[in-house]
């Protein structure tokens, strides 16, 4: 099974963005840039998954992306939430579990826990007295998983992305500072007589004066 659950991220009036999984109703996050709210949502994934272990519920498999953004849930994360429908799957309560691994049941616990940091190979030894056990599958990231070209929701149409706002006043300063370099150049050759030169002999001209100032 591929945990890679689709959400949506909306940008409000304020500038920030709202995270929702429409399979995990829990999963609410926000972020001040669109960057920093995907980060968030994995976060908010993995604690609301934690709720249905908690209360011993199968929890929601996610539907198809269909070009939305998807967070995925850790490797070890997986790995406890399929430990913890195969136990619901075969009725095996937390007591059943450490019984067959010969540990306390506090343990058992642990590792269907997505919040506890459990060694894998534990969690892989528990499936196995399930009739299960993990398998390791490396895929190419696809630019639907990275978050490109994807559409986001916006309430207001003059509401303009915060990081969009950011490229262009970047793109400002960057002129500025080109206009400003090539006045001074421009002022450079005119005092120094040397404004009909071309610009490979200019340059010259001025590594010479450099290599002469440090002299």
């Amino acid at each position: 099974m591929r945990f890679a659950y689709p959400y949506e991220l909306t940008a409000q009036p304020e500038g920030s963005f709202i995270v929702r999984f429409p399979d995990i109703p829990e999963a609410i996050t926000q972020g001040e840039t669109e960057d920093e709210a995907a980060r968030m949502a994995e976060d908010a994934l993995v604690t609301a998954l934690s709720f249905y272990t908690d209360d011993s519920e199968p929890a929601p498999h996610p539907s198809p992306a269909r070009g939305r953004r998807v967070a995925h849930v850790p490797p070890l994360v997986a790995a406890k939430l399929l430990l913890h429908d195969a136990m619901i799957t075969a009725g095996v309560s937390n007591v059943d579990l450490a019984r067959r691994l010969g540990v306390d049941e506090k343990v058992a616990r642990r590792l269907r826990d997505p919040l506890h940091k459990s060694r894998i190979d534990r969690v892989d030894k528990a499936l196995r007295v399930l009739g299960k056990r993990i398998e390791v599958l490396v895929r190419e990231t696809a630019s639907k998983d990275r978050g490109t070209n994807i559409q986001i929701n916006r309430p207001h149409d003059n509401i303009v992305p915060y990081q969009m706002l950011k490229n262009k006043q970047e793109a400002v300063h960057k002129q500025e500072r080109a206009n400003l370099l090539s006045q001074v150049n421009y002022e450079r050759e005119m005092s120094t007589g040397q404004k009909h030169l071309p610009p490979q002999l200019l340059r010259l001209r001025r590594s010479s004066l450099q290599v002469e100032r440090w002299r």
